[in-house]
């Protein structure tokens, strides 16, 4: 029998952490959106990051604005003294 509660538990905590990791996408997806469109500026998310865009490098989030792709992002991160992540 505590086989089996360790077996639910287990279960539980990987539903508890897919959710989590579920929720984190679908935040940074939106934000992403928002900054592609215009209506979020990177350096407001920059300077207060939403807690689920924490862990993300400067260089995706600058890479999320329309017309910026990698050579750019990468030249703009060259350009000051940054790190990318």
């Amino acid at each position: 029998m505590p086989a089996m509660i360790e077996l639910a538990s287990a279960q539980r905590q990987r539903l508890i952490a897919l959710e989590k990791a579920n929720h984190i996408r679908q935040a940074r997806a939106e934000l992403k959106r928002q900054i592609a469109c215009g209506e979020r500026d990177v350096a407001d998310v920059l300077l207060e990051p939403p807690t689920e865009v924490r862990t993300m490098t400067v260089a995706e989030l600058l890479g999320c604005q329309r017309s910026w792709g990698n050579v750019r992002t990468l030249k703009a991160l060259q350009s000051v003294p940054v790190s990318e992540r």
